[in-house]
């Protein structure tokens, strides 16, 4: 799915639900990995299309959207064909599937990272058995021939 058909797709369903729905259940519908979902919300709550009901918890990395409802100018888009063929035209085939990179990891290998992980994990606050567990994913992780791979 291109990002415009995802957006569209977003549009219409909150306009036709005609109430806020959560996030979870909003991907699944969709059928869209939820990772690409979240993105998208972010894009058309910017673009004011929409607003998001988010939390941040301490040990979250990311937002977390609980809710999406449609706003006015959104409404407007869905109801008006040619806003939104001209907002969102599907002659756009480009595609959000590619992980975003911090600049500041660019050329580092995924072991390199790991490592930062690590290092992040030993200074959390999460119980000491927890924490263990972590380093010892990390650890494996970082064993893997891919580890060596430059971002």
């Amino acid at each position: 799915m291109t990002n415009n058909e995802l957006s569209r797709k977003v549009l219409t369903l909150l306009h036709e639900r005609k109430k806020p729905a959560k996030f979870d259940e909003m991907a699944k519908v969709i059928g869209v990995d939820a990772r690409t979902v979240y993105k998208n919300l972010f894009y058309l709550e910017e673009h004011h299309y929409i607003q998001l009901s988010t939390s941040y918890p301490s040990e979250a990395v990311y937002p977390l959207i609980h809710l999406v409802r449609i706003r006015d100018k959104g409404k407007k888009l869905v109801e008006n064909p040619e806003k939104l063929e001209k907002a969102f035209p599907l002659s756009d085939t480009s595609r959000d599937q590619a992980p975003r990179i911090p600049p500041e990891l660019t050329g580092m290998t995924y072991r390199q990272v790991f490592d930062r992980l690590a290092e992040e994990t030993d200074a959390s606050v999460m119980p000491k058995k927890e924490m263990e567990k972590w380093r010892r994913k990390i650890e494996d992780i970082k064993n893997h021939p891919l580890a060596l791979k430059k971002i």
